[in-house]
């Protein structure tokens, strides 16, 4: 009897083992491939991040995306948006482009991007309330055109009716943007300006354009307070977009609240404060 059940149970194994085995082989590097497609761990959750952002366009969820800002740093940016509906800020081409795979790898020290450098996106690994240890995945968005609605600054930041030059708002992809003196900014020229309802741009060769566009106009006892009372008295203070396009495939992009302020030695000042 104890015989007989051993037999059985020898054939019970043989069995089991036939069946394992004629189960169809699954490879860990297919299901890798399939389940983290890039090189590392760093590179498989920017992937994975991106595939979050493409969800979030395709439902056109402008609250979703706003929650991906880093909003401790850029506030306004958050601001900017939301003041306007998803189909008025994303044409079809930008969406288009936005949906194509996202990368495994960098471009640099810029990070990852979509499309053609319409959303970039990386780790950010430091802000006052973020501390390096509460890494976390964040955005930055490049606008296909300007906004739909009529503006209200349609020749731009005006002092003593002058249109002041894209390239006072100079952005790049290192450095954001800078101060510049009120005199060196009128004293800026290009081969070519171009006004176009609120949108300056300027260029003096061909694949390089600068441009700014006005979002909307800061009251002169908020721009005091954002400034500190650092620099004087604010004697005009706007939240604009400003942006560089140098040939390549991305574009630097800034949105900023900038002041225009008498400092103590009596110059004035154009300077970004928040």
């Amino acid at each position: 009897m104890i015989k007989n059940i051993k037999k059985i149970d020898r054939l019970f194994l043989l069995f089991l083992t036939f069946i394992i085995f004629s189960l169809p082989h699954l490879h860990a590097a297919e299901i890798d491939v399939i389940d983290k497609p890039c090189l590392n761990t760093y590179y498989n959750r920017a992937y994975m991040f991106g595939k979050e952002i493409q969800k979030l366009v395709s439902n056109e969820d402008l609250e979703g995306l706003a929650m991906l800002i880093e909003e401790d740093s850029y506030p306004y940016k958050v601001e900017y948006l939301l003041s306007r509906s998803f189909k008025e800020h994303f044409d079809q081409e930008w969406i288009s482009k936005v949906m194509q795979e996202p990368p495994c790898k960098t471009n640099g020290w810029r990070g990852f991007m979509l499309g053609n450098g319409q959303i970039w996106y990386d780790q950010w690994r430091w802000s006052s309330n973020n501390p390096p240890k509460e890494e976390k995945w964040v955005i930055t968005i490049n606008y296909p055109a300007r906004l739909m609605e009529p503006t209200k600054f349609p020749k731009g930041w005006l002092y003593k009716n002058d249109t002041l030059h894209p390239i006072c708002f100079a952005t790049n992809f290192k450095n954001g943007v800078s101060p510049i003196s009120l005199n060196e900014c009128l004293g800026k020229k290009t081969k070519f300006l171009e006004i176009d309802e609120g949108e300056i741009s300027a260029k003096d060769i061909e694949r390089e354009t600068f441009s700014y566009s006005i979002i909307k106009e800061i009251n002169l006892s908020e721009c005091q307070s954002l400034s500190d009372d650092k620099y004087g008295n604010c004697l005009q203070s706007y939240l604009i977009e400003s942006s560089y396009w140098g040939g390549g495939s991305g574009t630097a992009n800034e949105v900023k609240v900038w002041g225009l302020f008498d400092l103590e030695n009596r110059k004035r000042k154009l300077i970004p404060i928040r």
